[in-house]
């Protein structure tokens, strides 16, 4: 298990109690919310972690600060997060996997989408080769690994 008292351990706790395919995590300045397919002792299949935080806005210039250190500290995941768009006046930013995986012809990334400096979405996409259509897919993470990310999370996104 997790050590610590962060949104990470609570989020681990919370999934056995509740049994569903969401759990939702409170904390002063917003809320986390991870969606799943399938859990199990080891890990959780995830469909998508949506992040509110309605507390209060941050500034332009340390949401892209905050999302720079968090590419340096997510190094856990099977691909490397970068910044790859970030819009100061819209307070918007989004990250994706430095290097996609490809599985079969298909490529696979990371998206990390901040809409308008109040909502959060990390998810997992596939997009054919050619094609401009992607579509959400679930992907594995183990319990020690999705605890971190969501701690990440929200210490880059809550003011």
């Amino acid at each position: 298990m997790v050590e610590g008292k962060g949104i990470g351990k609570d989020l681990l706790d919370s999934l056995a109690a509740v049994g569903g395919p969401e759990v939702s995590i409170r904390r002063p300045g917003g809320r986390l919310t991870l969606r799943m397919s399938d859990t199990d002792r080891l890990g959780v299949l995830v469909t998508s972690m949506e992040i509110d935080h309605v507390a209060g806005r941050l500034p332009a210039r340390a949401l892209h600060h905050r999302l720079e250190q968090m590419a340096e500290r997510v190094v856990y995941l099977p691909e490397r997060l970068v910044l790859v768009e970030h819009d100061p006046v819209r307070t918007g930013a989004l990250m994706r996997s430095a290097s996609p995986r490809w599985s079969g012809p298909d490529r696979a990334y990371f998206e990390l989408r901040v809409e308008r400096n109040r909502e959060a979405s990390f998810r997992r996409f596939r997009q054919p080769p050619g094609s401009e259509e992607r579509e959400a897919v679930p992907f594995l993470l183990d319990r020690t690994t999705l605890a971190r990310l969501a701690d990440d999370l929200m210490s880059a996104l809550i003011a």
